[in-house]
């Protein structure tokens, strides 16, 4: 039988003090996870990421109005918004 240890959005942003989007107690979890890997035998160890593709619903290219504008961030869009999805990003990041 051979273990795989799969770590999930495993991100420099996400620390403690280093991170753009700091995630409480995120150095006390590695310093977990270390303790769980050197304490049990692991085969394999793969690590995701979590991407984010330009075409995707909560960027405003997703959405335009009846003149192909798109939203300013932080607008709300809900059923009775003025923006529709469209199928083509024109506006890159």
């Amino acid at each position: 039988m051979k273990t795989l240890l799969v770590i999930i959005d495993m991100q420099n942003d996400f620390m403690e003090g280093i991170g753009s989007l700091p995630v409480p107690g995120s150095i006390k979890d590695i310093k977990n996870l270390i303790e769980f890997i050197n304490n049990n035998k692991i085969d394999t160890i793969m690590c995701s990421l979590d991407t984010h593709e330009k075409m995707q619903i909560f960027h405003s290219c997703w959405w335009q109005d009846e003149n192909g504008n798109n939203p300013e961030p932080f607008t709300i869009i809900d059923s009775n918004s003025k923006y529709k999805p469209v199928r083509k990003c024109r506006t890159f990041y």
